[in-house]
């Protein structure tokens, strides 16, 4: 008899557990209203930035999200004397729609809510890099630039912008579950196109040769496919701060 009421204790315990846990995660879903992120893989990227962003709740299963970026640090395995005065912006806009809730066990048609959950994603994005590329400007050229009079060393102001939409999947959870963390990780991956314009400025030149292969001497590129991988690390703000 006594392990019989050991045995229905255990179980009790387990189920108020169980709904304590829901309840609480519940309460958390509708006392959140916005997220606070930072994004440290931009500052592994090729052209590495600071980038910080918020999402911010519309509805139970819906938000937006909004994220800006800056930098004034040099490129990956690049001479900073090849660019001075790099400088890189950021920009992502992006609508999400939650999927499924963030429990260990589903109840058959349970909806996700925000803030944790797996969740679809439209995402536009644009980067600018603008920077003094130095190089060789030819003057009075003939045959295609190379054969000029007379040559000079200098850097000429550029600028490349980067523009692209994605469609993604992602998962956002706490840290902890008990308790709950206000602090969440934020995983997406997806996949989109992306298009890149180059643009030179100052004075007219015949001729402007750089480094053999300089991703900034190429005027425009076509739509191409393109991945995208991201991973943010949030704090959750409530209605009872």
């Amino acid at each position: 008899m006594k392990k019989l009421f050991l045995l229905l204790a255990v179980l009790l315990g387990g189920q108020m557990a169980h709904a304590q846990d829901t309840l609480t995660l519940k309460q958390f879903e509708k006392e959140s209203f916005a997220v606070l992120k930072w994004s440290p893989l931009t500052l592994l990227n090729p052209d590495p930035s600071l980038q910080v962003g918020a999402e911010f709740r519309t509805s139970a299963r819906e938000s937006v999200q909004a994220e800006v970026g800056y930098g004034r640090f040099a490129s990956w395995g690049t001479d900073n004397e090849e660019y001075r005065f790099k400088e890189t912006w950021r920009a992502r806009a992006e609508y999400r729609w939650y999927l499924r809730p963030y429990r260990k066990r589903q109840r058959p048609g349970q909806l996700g809510a925000f803030p944790f959950g797996t969740y679809l994603a439209a995402e536009l994005f644009y980067k600018q890099i603008n920077v003094l590329d130095r190089g060789t400007v030819g003057r009075d050229c003939a045959d295609g630039g190379f054969n000029c009079a007379y040559f000079e060393d200098t850097y000429q102001p550029v600028s490349r912008f980067v523009k692209a939409g994605y469609f993604k999947i992602g998962w956002q959870m706490p840290f902890s579950t008990r308790p709950l963390s206000r602090f969440l990780m934020d995983f997406n991956v997806g996949i989109g196109f992306r298009h890149v314009k180059v643009r030179r400025y100052g004075a007219e030149a015949d001729f402007f040769g750089g480094a053999w292969f300089d991703r900034f001497d190429y005027p425009d590129t076509p739509l191409v496919p393109d991945l995208t991988v991201g991973f943010k690390v949030g704090y959750l703000l409530q209605r009872n701060n």
